[in-house]
């Protein structure tokens, strides 16, 4: 079982500025009632042990023990970032203290947060999506709480490990792009997927183009019903966001994050969501390509702003057919005015689903199931390429080989 680890400091996150929630008689005379309660549920949810990451630990780890037990204070303390009582290391940030804590005493598979009210200048870049800046004057709050329990509880698969790796196991804000023609397995990947991660405890928020009670007729396919009713998975089908454009759409993901802990959100699909234009066909068509650039940029700041992996699928254009290489060699051109230039500059990955029985190859006789995904980075121009296999039965990919060009 990987292990869990809360780096916590203590001025700010408990020791608060405010006083209506003071309780001076259990917890001290600084410690906020409700920023133990939320620190509290943190540890019952996550079982997370406690790393002292705050100045207190000049007090030794004992005395900050006997704290601990005489004022019932929620968790297991077993250990405090160097710099400290009888160690004489000098380092320049918190973040390098607590890096030097987990290569010294972690061992992997671990996952662990930081609650904190130093900002994130002081964070190392693998902990940039993991540090949980907290309000000094409330301390930890519910938010704090479910995002750290979101971050402790998620195991980050994909069920997909070429994909994993190469998205650094979605560890870090991204946007990615799926693209392609009508029945190419866009929306049963992207459902997979989903169930994969919410499987894993990553909360997952999916906005589809079919109803919830169709998504999740697929779903039942592979994965029992009770079992999926306990999975973080949120199917938003609320028809008011078709249409309704950027803004809309956008804040309807901060809301999912801030409430429920989201760390995936997939889009299914881009036009779906971006406003219709009016006037002639050249004026809405120049609109509609606006529409489409300004969403996939919207996105890629969202995924910045909140932390969190955006699945974008949109659609390729008839272009595609009329090169005689065109289905099997997609490229971003392909992709319709607006979409093409906003993921070329703005996504992280973009991948180009082929599925040999759908593009007429002679293979498709011998070997129906399998298809290849051309993943494309934009930022170094490299295609990764990987065999998936798809169970029609059950709904459900696994992942081949992969090849690099």
């Amino acid at each position: 079982m990987a292990e869990k680890y809360i780096f916590l400091d203590i001025d700010g996150p408990l020791n608060t500025g405010r006083n209506d929630y003071l309780n001076p008689k259990q917890y001290g005379h600084h410690f906020d009632d409700m920023a133990v309660k939320n620190l509290r549920r943190i540890i019952n949810e996550t079982a997370a042990d406690i790393v002292l990451s705050s100045s207190w630990r000049h007090m030794g780890l004992t005395r900050i023990k006997e704290i601990w037990r005489s004022w019932g204070l929620p968790g297991n303390v077993i250990g405090c970032t160097p710099g400290c009582w009888g160690d004489d290391r000098s380092f320049s940030t918190r973040g390098e203290e607590i890096q030097t804590w987990l290569r010294e005493n972690a061992e992997e598979p671990y996952s662990y947060v930081i609650l904190d009210d130093i900002g994130k200048e002081e964070a190392t870049p693998e902990q940039q999506d993991v540090w949980i800046v907290v309000d000094p004057y409330y301390g930890i709050s519910t938010s704090d709480a479910q995002y750290a329990i979101s971050i402790l509880n998620s195991s980050f698969s994909s069920g997909f490990p070429f994909l994993d790796k190469m998205t650094e196991n979605w560890s870090r804000p991204q946007l990615i792009v799926m693209a392609a023609r009508p029945s190419c397995l866009k929306t049963a990947f992207a459902l997979d997927v989903a169930r994969n991660m919410a499987g894993g405890g990553t909360p997952v928020a999916y906005f589809p183009h079919d109803p919830a009670e169709i998504c999740r007729r697929r779903l039942q396919e592979a994965t029992p019903e009770a079992e999926l009713n306990a999975m973080p998975l949120y199917i938003d089908d609320d028809t008011c966001l078709y249409g309704a454009g950027t803004d809309a759409f956008c804040e309807r993901i901060r809301e999912w994050v801030n409430t429920r802990g989201v760390r995936l959100v997939v889009v299914d699909y881009l036009s779906m969501y971006i406003k219709s234009g009016e006037g002639d066909c050249n004026q809405i068509a120049a609109f509609v390509e606006n529409a489409r650039f300004h969403m996939i940029r919207s996105l890629q700041e969202l995924s910045r702003e909140l932390g969190i992996a955006i699945i974008l699928i949109a659609q390729l254009s008839r272009k595609i057919l009329r090169r005689k290489d065109g289905p099997m060699h997609p490229k971003i051109s392909d992709m319709y005015p607006g979409a093409s230039e906003a993921a070329e500059k703005y996504a992280d990955w973009i991948i180009f689903p082929v599925w040999f029985r759908y593009i007429g190859l002679v293979e498709a006789e011998q070997r129906p199931d399998i298809g290849l995904f051309n993943i494309f980075n934009p930022k170094n121009q490299r295609t990764e390429s990987v065999s998936i296999h798809y169970d029609q039965d059950r709904s459900v990919f696994s992942e081949q080989k992969s090849t690099r060009e």
